[in-house]
């Protein structure tokens, strides 16, 4: 398992991904052949690692990058890449991370990466089209959306925030992502890793792009703004 992956990114995600096996390769360093090739960078470092990666390897690479990164991939050729949608929370660098519910690909190398993280102890399934891995990624969103920047507002781990605003945000932004507007499973992943640091991180990429969205669509998010506003945003 794992033995031609390649991790690219030793960050906190990434050095999960090094525990299933295969080379870690830092930012910034000669990407090699291999497959599959898991990106673990940030958002903005994406467009790098697609330049920098052989093109005999393209359709190798692996996103599992929170936010919405189709407008990217398309740019790139590569709007049939496999992406995963993370579960888990990696507190730090030490490759252990408490799961959550299911990661979820789809994609190429899609069973390949389930059968990484299973290995790891860590629960994930595979997706039968390119519409749930849509639902998936803006639902995973959604999360990221509400708690960075409850977590931003509120300075306290995610198991600590205020329910009532928890509920309030998912209500408000759930019509602008397209998907349900149920708490309950927000509310879950967030007590099952209770004191993981959530904040207001990757603008352009989670409430940016959420923010720019609902502004498109018509629909108004005043408790997003409101909440916006108190952390000078």
């Amino acid at each position: 398992m794992g033995n031609g992956m390649i991790i690219v990114g030793a960050g906190r995600v990434g050095t999960v991904f090094a525990r299933g096996g295969g080379q870690l390769v830092r930012r910034g360093e000669p990407i090699p052949v291999g497959a599959p090739i898991v990106v673990c960078t940030r958002n903005d470092d994406v467009n790098d690692v697609i330049t920098a990666t052989p093109a005999a390897c393209k359709e190798d690479l692996c996103f599992v990058q929170n936010g919405v990164l189709a407008p990217v991939l398309a740019r790139q050729g590569l709007g049939g890449a496999t992406q995963g949608v993370l579960w888990f929370a990696a507190a730090d660098r030490s490759g252990r991370a408490d799961p959550g519910p299911p990661s979820l690909f789809f994609g190429r190398h899609a069973g390949a990466l389930v059968g990484v993280l299973q290995g790891l102890g860590l629960p994930a399934a595979v997706l039968p089209n390119a519409e749930a891995l849509r639902e998936a990624i803006h639902h995973k969103l959604l999360w990221n959306v509400v708690y960075g920047l409850l977590g931003e507002r509120w300075k306290r781990p995610v198991g600590e925030l205020p329910e009532a605003a928890v509920r309030g945000l998912v209500a408000e932004l759930a019509p602008v992502l397209g998907v349900s507007a149920d708490a309950e499973p927000h509310l879950a992943y967030a007590a099952s890793i209770a004191t993981f640091p959530a904040s207001l991180k990757e603008w352009e990429w989670r409430n940016g792009w959420v923010r720019e969205r609902a502004r498109a669509m018509g629909l108004p998010t005043p408790l997003h703004e409101a909440l916006l506003a108190e952390v000078g945003r």
